[in-house]
């Protein structure tokens, strides 16, 4: 992560010396996403909204999207809800497909972080679906993750097992989603009384 800044950094100031255009918005997009994902909150918005203002004066709405999408994670528990939901809906009306993804994973994901369930049940399913039928398998196991939190925290063991295991049998999913999984079945094997509460759990633990 820290290379991974670096890199981001020194991407904007390469391209703040040269005219303003869509590579510089997509290097500030890039660097409030590496923020966000360390937990600098304050950065991510501020790079995000650097990004967007950019992207409306050259309307680009892929870009726009991003930007939202992460300023509205962030800013989730001051109204940033509203601002996931326009990224989603201005993904989906424009066909990105990939930008839609992102926006249900970041939707539900905060959603369920902030125990919002009713929010995180309403896109969960619709974001599998959209996911599955156009081949975005590292999304799908994400909200497979996210679902299987949100059937967890719902009391709803038997779906939560379900959910977590379709992430786990994928052999090569993205460590992000198999970290949500195994932890949701160690914790639903612990609610249980099974002993075999622990073999997720260390796994989980040795992956973070």
């Amino acid at each position: 992560t820290v290379e991974a800044e670096r890199a981001a950094r020194e991407a904007v100031t390469l391209l703040e010396a040269l005219p303003p255009g869509r590579e510089l918005a997509m290097a500030y997009a890039n660097l409030a996403n590496t923020c966000a994902a360390a937990g600098r909150r304050e950065d991510a918005v501020s790079w995000a909204g650097r990004a967007l203002e950019l992207a409306r004066r050259l309307g680009d709405t892929e870009i726009a999207v991003n930007s939202l999408g992460t300023i509205g994670c962030c800013e989730f528990e001051e109204g940033g809800r509203d601002k996931l939901e326009q990224s989603l809906e201005l993904a989906l009306r424009a066909g990105l497909a990939e930008q839609v993804g992102r926006a249900y994973i970041l939707l539900v994901g905060t959603a369920v972080m902030a125990r919002c369930h009713g929010l995180a049940a309403r896109y969960a399913q619709a974001g599998i679906d959209y996911c599955s039928d156009r081949g975005l398998e590292r999304d799908r196991l994400y909200l497979l993750a996210y679902r299987a939190r949100l059937e967890l925290d719902q009391g709803r063991w038997e779906a939560a097992s379900a959910s977590a295991a379709a992430v786990l049998r994928v052999p090569r999913t993205s460590i992000t989603p198999r970290i949500h999984a195994l932890v949701v079945l160690g914790l639903v094997r612990a609610r249980r009384g099974d002993p075999a509460q622990w073999a997720p759990l260390r796994e989980a633990w040795a992956l973070a």
